[in-house]
Protein backbone atom coordinates (compact mmCIF):
# COMPACT_ATOMS: atom_id res chain seq x y z
CA UNK A 1 0.00 0.00 0.00
CA UNK A 2 1.04 3.31 -0.86
CA UNK A 3 1.51 6.12 1.28
CA UNK A 4 -0.11 9.37 -0.67
CA UNK A 5 -0.14 13.35 0.76
CA UNK A 6 -3.52 12.86 1.33
CA UNK A 7 -2.67 10.48 4.34
CA UNK A 8 0.48 11.84 5.60
CA UNK A 9 -0.18 15.72 5.60
CA UNK A 10 -3.50 15.86 7.20
CA UNK A 11 -1.72 13.47 9.92
CA UNK A 12 -2.44 14.50 13.56
CA UNK A 13 0.12 14.14 16.33
CA UNK A 14 -0.22 12.21 19.13
CA UNK A 15 1.29 11.54 22.95
CA UNK A 16 3.76 9.21 21.18
CA UNK A 17 5.73 8.86 18.04
CA UNK A 18 3.48 7.47 15.17
CA UNK A 19 4.48 5.39 12.13
CA UNK A 20 2.77 5.34 9.01
CA UNK A 21 3.96 2.58 6.90
CA UNK A 22 3.85 1.86 3.17
CA UNK A 23 4.97 -1.02 2.86
CA UNK A 24 7.91 -0.94 1.20
CA UNK A 25 10.28 0.23 3.34
CA UNK A 26 9.61 4.31 3.32
CA UNK A 27 7.81 5.74 6.83
CA UNK A 28 7.25 9.03 7.84
CA UNK A 29 7.38 9.43 11.65
CA UNK A 30 5.27 12.17 13.51
CA UNK A 31 6.64 13.57 17.08
CA UNK A 32 4.39 14.72 19.78
CA UNK A 33 5.32 18.07 18.79
CA UNK A 34 4.21 17.53 14.95
CA UNK A 35 7.67 17.31 13.22
CA UNK A 36 7.05 14.89 9.98
CA UNK A 37 10.26 13.01 9.54
CA UNK A 38 10.39 10.50 7.08
CA UNK A 39 12.85 7.54 6.50
CA UNK A 40 14.02 4.41 4.48
CA UNK A 41 15.11 1.08 6.17
CA UNK A 42 16.39 -0.28 3.02
CA UNK A 43 20.26 -0.67 2.55
CA UNK A 44 20.72 1.03 -1.16
CA UNK A 45 23.13 -1.56 -2.18
CA UNK A 46 21.05 -4.42 -1.25
CA UNK A 47 17.99 -3.76 -0.90
CA UNK A 48 16.96 -5.42 1.85
CA UNK A 49 15.86 -4.39 5.65
CA UNK A 50 18.27 -3.54 8.14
Amino acid sequence: MKLTATEVDPAKPGEKLRRLNDGQGLYPEITPAGVKWWYCCRKPDTGNAK
